[in-house]
């Protein structure tokens, strides 16, 4: 039971502290909740209340819900987790009926605005008490009760609550009219009265029981939180002591602490003369000062004295962390030195398989050496029997100037008879102009001089004068003859196709050999060639030169320069089929991205994707560049998003430690479903080994999974995340591709990548483009 002298307390207080005009100073009730309850609200988080741009909670009343921030709301109070049960599959908050009612929501409205932002925790008790004070109190029925000497229609609870949240939040104002009404008023607050008015209410509700609550509250904040330090947490218990509100349960709160060693050194000597007080304060009023002048030397000393011990306590603390910490590095060495040593291990096996692949390739080089020279044997006894044969057609272009420079036509021509028509007569002396060489035509001017012409190519007016159709008018300018010659004597030249297709332009026939400048195509569809093969030089590998000139398209205009005196080694352009061939396939394989993968390829391998590919000449492949591991990083997520519907593709990889450049083809899309692919034309291959690999099992061509990124077959060859990084990659070859014959000792398993299991250090995947419509 406590008693209050209440003209004891109107003597010592000052009558300007609480005039009538404070007393009756009223407040709107929409102001009720943010008096009772300051808790350093943020105002833009407040404005945005009803519409915050990034809700991600809803608390549901009767009629209303709130959609809002978890994190603005603060819901790790202990409150949140007696009132409201959390549903984590809808992300709602439905509060308890039984204790919000449906006229209640506009009370909880302005409870959670006023909460809406706040960097502060909010305890059971605040939030309670300030519910059921908004609810049951507005304040200018409190102001009409402080000034009132009638409390009939006074709860004393709801009085007590708002009594102690104005402590809680220094609202001096509220509290001086609280101390107003308790020193002007007679009456006794009755224990038992608190107590049967507790047993009604879910939370504490007394003075004392809600103050000591609340102080634990804040000091836990220590252990529980980190909103507030132990500096902090002592200045509020130094702010509670400079105010003279050190009350009985926060000093309990203190003898508590202090055993724990919850507070440093320095915050204990100032902490202890408080507790040494507590003895002789624990009976006295609520508002009675502290202890007395005559103990403080002695509680001062034995501060110290406990100061010091705990120092001790401290560093004897910071040693043994010390120490720990000494042992972990230790442990730490230990295993670093452990894990070196492994990698050390591996490095050797590592160096070791290198070692073992340089002999490997050594031993090809060599084979390929020995292969290169038997090669070069058999093209240089296939050049001599090309030598003999161009030997023997050098005679035969010999025997054939003699020809032309012997021909010559007998003039068997009289002069027409002066009785004749004009027309006639004019006629008749153009034929003996021709044969006599003093007439040319005008079809014939443009050529140049010594020029075997085509006698289908002149005017139907021009040829229609030679004396025959299959002859060929030899054209040696001014007002020299012209000579017509069969044909029929210049067909030795080419057997294989007439020569009427051929215009071989001679400055000297005489001076002839067999060295052939490739001038012209004419054929405007073969521009593109053309330049791709200016300047060139290509040996000739034993093939005839006349039977190969023939494959060009006969309708193609070739001219040919012929110089004496210089060997049949080189020839500018194309003549060989496998030159031919592969430059044709060059210029219609591109890419349109260089790829990083065959910037040091020493192979061809362009001609090792003609052939994988099956490629005719009419085709041009453009490779479109979709994904590249170093730019986009290697993981599933990357890979899908690039390469996700792209069809037909290919892949290529080159392996980090072998140098093996190898990939694979897939005719359909990709996708991002787990599962297999079935694709009847896909296919392994290596570019390093020049090997193609078909599909064998094609229902399994390619799955993808989560374990990895993709595979080609179960475990063919299987790429997974970050395998640039390690060695997780592998190659479990043959399985569902086709197992192939080679002729190197190597494993199956090793042949693509270098090893069965092996870093990346580059992965590209190319879409294929094919034009269809590449006719010549």
């Amino acid at each position: 039971m406590l008693n209050l002298n209440t003209k004891q307390a109107s003597q010592q207080r000052k009558s300007s502290d609480f005039s009538n005009t404070n007393i009756q100073k009223t407040v709107s009730q929409d102001d009720t909740y943010k008096i009772v309850l300051i808790i350093h609200a943020n105002p833009k988080l407040e404005k945005i209340f009803s519409n915050d741009i990034n809700p991600n909670i809803v608390i549901k009343s009767v009629t209303k819900s709130f959609s809002l921030n978890k994190g603005h709301l603060r819901v790790e109070s202990g409150f949140f987790e007696r009132v409201f049960k959390e549903n984590e599959a809808k992300k709602e908050i439905q509060l308890d009926i039984q204790f919000f009612k449906e006229e209640d929501e506009g009370i909880l409205e302005k409870i959670l605005r006023c909460l809406y932002g706040g960097k502060s925790i909010i305890i059971q008790q605040e939030f309670y008490q300030t519910y059921k004070m908004c609810k049951h109190l507005e304040i200018q029925k409190l102001v009409q009760l402080l000034n009132s000497e009638v409390l009939n229609n006074f709860n004393m609870f709801n009085f007590f609550t708002v009594f102690q949240l104005a402590v809680l939040y220094s609202e001096y104002d509220l509290l001086k009219r609280a101390q107003t009404f308790l020193e002007d008023t007679s009456f006794e607050i009755v224990k038992e009265a608190i107590n049967q008015d507790r047993k009604n209410l879910p939370y504490p509700v007394t003075f004392a029981d809600l103050d000591q609550e609340a102080a634990r509250q804040i000091l836990n904040f220590n252990k529980d939180f980190t909103y507030l330090d132990p500096i902090e947490t002592f200045n509020l218990i130094q702010h509670y002591y400079k105010n003279n509100q050190l009350t009985t349960d926060i000093k309990l709160l203190i003898k508590e602490y202090l055993p724990e060693n919850k507070l440093t050194a320095n915050q204990y000597k100032y902490i202890m003369p408080f507790f040494q007080s507590f003895q002789e304060d624990q009976t006295q009023s609520l508002r009675i000062p502290l202890g007395t002048q005559d103990n403080s030397s002695l509680y001062q000393l034995k501060s110290e004295i406990i100061y010091y011990q705990k120092k001790v306590q401290e560093m004897e603390q910071q040693n043994n962390k010390l120490q720990d910490q000494m042992l972990k590095m230790k442990q730490e060495i230990e295993q670093k030195t452990s894990e070196f040593s492994k990698k050390e291990e591996q490095l050797l096996l590592k160096i070791s398989t290198i070692e073992g692949s340089v002999k490997q390739f050594e031993q090809l080089d060599k084979g390929k050496e020995q292969e290169y020279n038997r090669k070069i044997q058999k093209l240089f006894k296939m050049f001599k029997e090309r030598e003999t044969q161009l030997q023997e057609k050098e005679k035969q272009y010999q025997d054939l100037y003699q020809v032309l420079k012997n021909f010559t036509f007998q003039n068997q021509y009289h002069s027409p008879q002066a009785t004749q028509d004009p027309q006639t007569q004019n006629q008749q002396q153009i034929k003996a102009q021709t044969h006599q060489g003093f007439y040319r035509p005008s079809s014939l001017q443009n050529y140049p001089e010594n020029t075997l012409v085509d006698n289908h190519k002149m005017k139907n007016s021009d040829s229609s004068m030679m004396t025959t159709q299959n002859s060929i008018m030899y054209v040696t300018g001014g007002m020299q003859q012209s000579q017509i010659v069969p044909l029929s004597d210049l067909e030795s030249m080419n057997q294989s196709q007439s020569y009427q297709h051929n215009k071989f332009i001679k400055n000297n026939l005489q001076n002839y050999s067999t060295h052939f400048q490739f001038q012209q195509l004419q054929n405007p569809k073969f521009n593109d060639f053309q330049q791709n093969l200016s300047g060139k030089a290509v040996e000739i590998k034993g093939k005839d030169i006349l039977a190969n000139t023939n494959k060009l398209n006969t309708n193609d205009h070739l001219e040919m320069n012929i110089n004496q005196n210089q060997p049949v080694t080189k020839i500018h352009g194309v003549i060989d089929d496998e030159d031919m061939e592969s430059a044709i396939m060059g210029n219609f394989l591109t890419f349109n991205d260089t790829s990083k993968i065959f910037e040091d390829c020493t192979q061809d391998y362009k001609e090792i994707l003609t052939n994988f590919f099956e490629l005719s000449p009419f085709k041009k492949m453009n490779l479109e560049l979709i994904y590249r591991a170093s730019r986009d990083k290697l993981t599933k997520q990357t890979f899908d998003e690039k390469v996700c519907g792209v069809f037909p593709s290919v892949v290529f990889i080159k392996s980090w430690e072998y140098f093996k450049i190898f990939g694979a083809y897939l005719s359909v899309p990709w996708s991002i479903e787990q599962g297999y692919q079935q694709d009847e034309n896909a296919f392994l291959f290596s570019i390093s080994e020049n090997v193609k690999i078909p599909v064998k099992n094609s229902e399994s061509a390619l799955y993808q999974g989560e374990e990895h990124i993709f595979s080609f077959g179960t475990s063919d060859l299987s790429i997974f995340e970050n395998g640039d990084q390690d060695e997780n990659n592998k190659s479990e070859y043959p399985g569902d591709y086709q197992e192939i014959k080679i002729q190197q000792n190597i494993p199956l398993n090793s042949l693509l990548a270098g090893n069965k299991n092996f870093q990346i250090d580059e992965l590209e995947v190319f879409k294929i483009i094919i034009q269809e419509d590449m006719d010549f």
